[in-house]
């Protein structure tokens, strides 16, 4: 009888233990969580580091292939710049014979795609217009020289001479669209010549005199 009892005991005891450690078992058990969905940032970036490596060569791009290309007097484009001095330099190379007005042209053709380029790497800069240069030399110092290939190591002859501080002015006609149309319509009207004209063979009707001689 005794022992009966004392093993109803040890078996509630079990019993109860077995219950305890459910319980707790339960209240340990991972829930499940509401996964926040986060969207894109469009927040502005600030104080990106360029990379005048991309800079050099996404302008280079934005030229288009040579048929496209008005600018067909510069030689030679480099463009490199200094974060720590928050400063970029642009040095070209043309024929000698390149006009101020051709020179200037290509310069501002030149400081918007660096700018558009820069767009590329950090929001904080915006995308030029027709109206404006965009703002990358808000920020940064703009050193562009233009140099005719015959006389590289003389500035008086340079068509294009700019020392600009960050956010100075630049003394140049942003619209290049409307320049680059009117060299385009007037390419194609010169290729549309060219393809009407009539062949002509010099020397064809002497030939044929001689011969019958």
């Amino acid at each position: 009888m005794r022992r009966d009892k004392r093993n109803k005991r040890r078996l509630a005891g079990i019993l109860t233990a077995v219950l305890c450690i459910a319980a707790l078992s339960g209240g340990c058990a991972p829930t499940e969580q509401t996964v926040v969905q986060r969207g894109p940032d469009f927040s502005p970036t600030e104080n990106v580091a360029l990379d005048f490596v991309q800079l050099h060569n996404d302008t280079l791009d934005c030229f288009g292939g040579v048929e496209e290309n008005p600018y067909v007097y510069i030689m030679d484009l480099n463009i490199t710049g200094d974060n720590d001095e928050k400063s970029i330099v642009i040095d070209a190379v043309c024929m000698d014979d390149t006009t101020e007005e051709e020179a200037d042209q290509f310069a501002a053709a030149v400081i918007r795609h660096v700018n558009d380029s820069a767009v590329t790497q950090s929001t904080e800069y915006t995308i030029s217009s027709q109206q404006d240069f965009g703002n990358l030399f808000d920020k940064y110092s703009l050193t562009f020289t233009i140099r005719p290939e015959s006389t590289q190591e003389d500035p008086d002859t340079y068509p294009v001479n700019l020392q600009l501080a960050a956010g100075e002015e630049i003394p140049l006609d942003p619209d290049i669209e409307t320049f680059e149309e009117e060299w385009m319509e007037g390419r194609e009207r010169y290729l549309e010549q060219m393809a009407n004209q009539p062949v002509q063979l010099s020397g064809g009707e002497e030939a044929e005199t001689e011969s019958a001689e």
